[in-house]
């Protein structure tokens, strides 16, 4: 039982039970987000929090809360992106329990599903073959109980009687071979269950359809339906796994089983028997009219005189007038009757002699209470051929482990090829961890179409393009990509922390205990400086290894304050060995006046013949990013007319002094 109430308060986790019932511990085993945000008041980030408290109790694992500030949602949207590339839903949900850790074990074995990710993806040949085949897989469905009306049970042990399930068929006490009789007569199957203790077993078992004795029953041998009814509705997702193996090259069960569910759809042809006894009347009659018009049928006087002397002393006229037919009209009747009884014992397999009179009638009419009898008698030899070839293809029953085990397998194989995709697409490769440090080359962010690559560095590690200072100011231009190369280092150490490849040639990384990122505010005030305040001091004392990005914090106080908040707080933060900071500021030659850090930059070099800002977006290390007021300036200088025009000129003027 989950423990709601520890996870969401009682209130709302009375309201989830409320809503979902039973089908709530299902719903969580599949991952099932949206279904559980369906609860009014239950957010994303509390629906997680239920799912995570599940696989952790399930698991072991303990997810952690390493995502600070704005990070989670940069993380949010990698989750997004990665479960744009899976087919089913199962394997969607999968990546909902990619959450980054700082447990290095886990994050191994994270790493070496996507070394098997990708070695899956290279033995594809054929991709869309594979993904087409996934759409029709989806988690096994189990068929409703139903009663099989054509079975019943009888037995004439007590004992017995008591403990049959009777969910699937009627289930009877006899105690006599008459009894038996009549139930011969009411189901198509007569299952007979017998024990050493059955005193009318010599009387009954030749009575009855199937036989057994109680050591060996059970309900799935006596009705292959319950089985083959599993197998059958599931079919479609059985021969789509069945060929996601072959185009991988799996050796696998199903082949074999596949072509055993396939004799299933060998189903008879249904008889309609009723129009075709309809159609050979008509026929008959037909036939028989045209024939006897067609002989030279005469009575003499004498004979007929004959007949009515006889039909007057007889208490049957009509049978005396049958007898006194010419025989070529008998000889007619039985030759036509024959005719089109034989024609209908080659479509059904059937006789049907007795369903037309034997002595001779006009029009000839099938006795339609005979042919119920032959209809009924039908339906039990189809059945019977039916159950024969059902039982012995029961016997892919053994298989329903192996099936689920495939399902099972076919989602882990839509979540590799996801992944190794992923990997594919976006150009990623295996980060490398070390203990002091975070740094890349050729780093890209994965939310921007076409990526410019950089390299950065904080703290030490085995890249030697600029030094081991823990703390850096990021300076430059507007619009340079200082808040890009921000969120492109977050996107790195998430993704090496949830255990997954990175965008970069190279990266050697630390596994962090916390990874804060501090987004630009769009709007400050007292209560925003306060906490972040008591937020970097939090982490300023915390021996705990922490990656700090901090996107233009001075937009959250006055200008002439920042500055010295800002510069007094990275040096305290540098006296933290623990702590690898990165800062966006537009005040940084007010901020290295007071912090002993490094300053890197972002410079705009010109306008192109667009007029746009053209930008080298790689920092420049140790230096301070020229910023691009001038450069504004003069595109809209060069951008406008008239007045307009002398204005920013003056404007421009004042700048270049």
């Amino acid at each position: 039982m989950i423990d709601l109430k520890g996870i969401c308060g009682e209130k709302l986790g009375e309201k989830i039970r409320k809503k979902f019932g039973e089908e709530l511990e299902k719903i969580i085993d599949d991952l099932e987000l949206e279904k559980l945000m369906e609860v009014e008041g239950l957010g994303k980030k509390t629906a997680l929090k239920i799912l995570r408290a599940v696989y952790e109790e399930k698991t072991g694992f303990q997810f952690q809360d390493i995502l600070l500030g704005d990070s989670e949602r940069v993380y949010s949207r990698i989750i997004e992106m990665l479960q744009e590339y899976p087919v089913t839903k199962e394997a969607k949900n999968r990546f909902l329990l990619f959450y980054p850790t700082n447990n290095r074990e886990f994050i191994e074995k994270r790493l070496s599903l996507c070394e098997e990710s990708e070695r899956l993806l290279s033995k594809v040949k054929d991709l869309d073959g594979i993904l087409r085949n996934l759409k029709k897989v989806k988690k096994l469905e189990y068929p409703e109980e139903k009663k099989y009306r054509e079975y019943i049970i009888i037995t004439d042990d007590e004992e017995i009687y008591n403990s049959l399930d009777r969910a699937y068929c009627d289930v009877m006490l006899v105690s006599s071979p008459q009894e038996v009789s009549y139930f011969s007569e009411n189901y198509f199957n007569v299952i007979y269950v017998y024990s050493d203790n059955s005193d009318s077993y010599e009387e009954i078992i030749g009575e009855v359809d199937v036989a057994t004795h109680i050591r060996s029953f059970t309900i799935e041998e006596a009705i292959p339906e319950i089985v083959l009814t599993k197998f059958l509705i599931n079919k479609d997702r059985i021969k789509a796994a069945q060929r996601i193996y072959s185009i991988l090259g799996f050796d696998s069960v199903l082949d074999e089983l596949i072509e055993k569910l396939e004799t299933l759809d060998e189903k008879e042809e249904k008889v309609d028997l009723d129009n075709i006894v309809l159609e050979a009347e008509r026929k008959i009659n037909r036939e028989i009219e045209d024939k006897i018009e067609k002989e030279n049928l005469s009575l003499g006087g004498k004979s007929l005189l004959n007949i009515m002397e006889e039909i007057k002393g007889s208490e049957s006229p009509l049978d005396v007038i049958k007898r006194s037919m010419p025989p070529k009209i008998n000889e007619i009747y039985n030759e036509v009757l024959k005719k089109y009884t034989d024609e209908i014992y080659t479509k059904t397999g059937f006789s049907v002699v007795e369903l037309f009179p034997p002595e001779i009638s006009f029009p000839v009419e099938a006795d339609y209470d005979k042919l119920e009898e032959i209809k009924t008698a039908m339906k039990r030899e189809r059945f019977r051929r039916t159950y024969k070839k059902m039982k012995k293809t029961a016997e892919i029953g053994r298989y329903w482990k192996d099936i689920e085990k495939s399902i099972a397998d076919i989602f882990e194989i839509d979540l590799k090829i996801a992944l190794g995709r992923f990997i594919e697409e976006y150009n990623l490769t295996k980060p490398i961890f070390g203990e002091k440090g975070m740094s890349f080359q050729n780093g890209r962010n994965i939310f921007l179409t076409d990526p410019v690559g950089v390299s950065y560095k904080i703290g030490e590690t085995l890249d030697t393009f600029v030094g081991n200072e823990r703390v850096a100011v990021l300076t430059g231009a507007n619009s340079g990509g200082k808040t890009t190369l921000l969120e492109t280092i977050l996107q790195i150490q998430v993704l090496a922390q949830i255990g997954l490849y990175v965008p970069a040639d190279t990266v050697y990384t630390t596994i962090f205990n916390e990874i804060q990122y501090l987004a630009r505010q769009k709007s400050g005030g007292a209560g925003a400086l306060e906490s972040t305040l008591l937020n970097l001091i939090t982490l300023s004392m915390e021996k705990r290894k922490n990656l700090i990005l901090i996107d233009e914090l001075e937009a959250i106080t006055e200008p002439g304050s920042a500055a010295k908040i800002i510069g007094e707080f990275l040096n305290i933060l540098n006296e933290n060995e623990e702590c690898y900071v990165i800062l966006v500021t537009h005040l940084g030659e007010e901020i290295l006046k007071i912090a002993d850090v490094r300053c890197d930059g972002i410079e705009a070099s010109g306008l192109d013949d667009d007029l746009n800002l053209i930008v080298d977006r790689q920092p420049i290390f140790y230096k301070m990013g020229k910023s691009t007021p001038e450069l504004i300036v003069e595109k809209l200088y060069k951008k406008s007319e008239n007045r307009e025009k002398n204005i920013f000129a003056r404007v421009l003027k004042r700048l270049r002094e």
